[in-house]
C-alpha cells in the first residue's frame, strides 16, 4: 500500500502576475474644421510617427494585479465582491465630473462629443 502525502509549505511561494502600466501624454494643437477632422489628423500623425511621445511626455507609472490574474479572477466571479464594487462605484459616480464620466462612459471625450453628435441629429 502507497500512501501520498501532500504537505503544503507555509514559506511556499506563489506566482503573481502584476501589470506596469506608463503613461504618457502631450497636448497638440492643430486647427481643422471639425473635432472629428483634428482627432483623424493627429491619429495618422501618429502612427506615422511625426508624433512620437517620449519621457518628456511622462505623467504616472500605476503598479497593479493584472486582470487576467488567478487572485483576481478569483475574486470576479465571487457574487459578493462583485456587489461589494458595484455598490462603491454607485456611491462614487455622483462626485464625478462631466470630464471623468465622458472618459467613464465613451472612451474619450472625442467620442462622447461624436455619439451626442449623433443622438441629437436623430
Amino acid at each position: 500500500m502507497v500512501f501520498l502525502f501532500l504537505i503544503k509549505d507555509k514559506n511556499m511561494k506563489k506566482k503573481y502576475k502584476i501589470e506596469i502600466t506608463e503613461i504618457l501624454q502631450r497636448i497638440v494643437e492643430i486647427e481643422a474644421e471639425s473635432v472629428d477632422t483634428a482627432i483623424e489628423t493627429i491619429t495618422q500623425k501618429y502612427k506615422s510617427e511625426e508624433i512620437v511621445l517620449d519621457w518628456n511626455d511622462f505623467i504616472e507609472t500605476n503598479i497593479d494585479i493584472f486582470v487576467d490574474d488567478e487572485l483576481f479572477q478569483d475574486y470576479v466571479r465571487n457574487i459578493e465582491f462583485r456587489d461589494f464594487v458595484l455598490k462603491r462605484a454607485e456611491s462614487m459616480l455622483v462626485h464625478l465630473s462631466v470630464e471623468e464620466l465622458s472618459k467613464l462612459a465613451f472612451g474619450n471625450y472625442g467620442s462622447a462629443i461624436l455619439n451626442y453628435k449623433k443622438t441629437c441629429s436623430l
